[in-house]
């Protein structure tokens, strides 16, 4: 038996479980502190929520977030299909995700079950089926998120005309099926192929900033007919062309109605 303190409630144990079997608390998790970390400060400033249907919301406060039905910092103790430790939003790099924590129903986004133990990226909007409920990703930043105000950016497809619209954040572009801009239909176009990322310029309240990198892909991601760097971020103007292997789209911004 493995001895250890849990770092939530200081009593200590002899366990090889997860779980403190004194308070509950998930082991896993990183030792609290009562230092806030970057992240947490940005998402006091960012007041992200999960909101269902109800119109209920459960402010998510940490960078380390769990939900499940008997513990974690959101309990939903109503929700059958929940596991007791069910799932967790993770928030780092600027980026909330949220990792299925080997639950027995698992977690969708939209109609596709995430693989348990991976961070899956999400943005503002995503809707997850968690349980019996529906959560919809919501940011209520103070200072805006780009979702309430300005233009509104598309990707603009050459062979079709169809528009993929961006969110603020990072939009994973390729064929797999977590890809935000997903071309499932070009063989030369990696699994993950590249991303677009669209943020607010802290100078000028309003204005977007927009660049892409390329993920390392073998057909490489081309801006106005030059290849750009892999894992090096390449700012965007409207009206350029990407290309991606033999998909070309040009960026587009149309104003909020």
């Amino acid at each position: 038996m493995a001895q250890g303190k849990c770092p939530y409630c200081k009593k200590e144990f002899e366990s090889d479980d997860g779980f403190c079997p004194h308070c509950g608390w998930y082991l896993k998790q990183e030792p609290l502190s009562s230092e806030k970390l970057p992240e947490d400060r940005e998402i006091e400033e960012a007041r992200i929520f999960l909101a269902l249907s109800s119109h209920e919301k459960y402010k998510i406060e940490k960078a380390s977030t769990t939900l499940g039905r008997d513990m974690g910092d959101i309990v939903v103790r109503d929700d059958l299909e929940l596991s007791r430790l069910h799932c967790e939003f993770v928030y780092k790099e600027h980026q909330m995700h949220v990792k299925d924590l080997d639950s027995h129903n698992g977690v969708f986004i939209g109609d596709r079950r995430i693989p348990p133990q991976e961070e899956i990226p999400l943005q503002a909007g995503d809707k997850m089926k968690i349980g019996s409920n529906i959560y919809t990703l919501e940011f209520k930043s103070d200072i805006g998120t780009g979702e309430e105000m300005g233009s509104v950016y598309y990707l603009k497809a050459a062979q079709d005309d169809k528009e993929y619209q961006l969110r603020l954040g990072e939009n994973l572009v390729g064929r797999g099926e977590f890809c935000h801009v997903r071309i499932d239909d070009a063989a030369y176009v990696a699994h993950e192929h590249a991303v677009i990322e669209l943020r607010e310029d802290a100078s000028k309240l309003g204005l977007i900033i927009v660049k892409v990198q390329d993920k390392g892909s073998k057909n490489q991601t081309l801006v106005n007919g030059v290849a750009i760097s892999p894992y090096k971020w390449r700012e965007l103007d409207e009206g350029d062309e990407i290309r991606f292997a033999d998909r070309e789209y040009t960026l587009v911004s149309k104003p909020r109605t």
